[in-house]
């Protein structure tokens, strides 16, 4: 499962996608249907285009997961 952040400060999931998605990154990315699904996947663009917006995903630690 993901972490989100917005601007260092973790928030749920709901929130760091409404930042994104109202931000000026949003506004003038072409493929908006992709950017938040190829964040998860690790896709490095994708990821420097939330950071643009100050909305940073993280994966759990390995042993996070494990515990679970």
């Amino acid at each position: 499962m993901a972490r989100y952040f917005i601007n260092d400060t973790e928030v749920s999931r709901d929130e760091a996608f409404y930042a994104w998605r109202f931000s000026q990154t949003y506004r003038q990315a072409r493929h908006k249907n992709v950017i938040w699904y190829n964040a998860h996947c690790g896709q490095a663009a994708a990821l420097n285009h939330l950071r643009e917006a100050g909305v940073r995903i993280e994966a759990d630690s390995p042993q996070e997961a494990s515990d679970a």
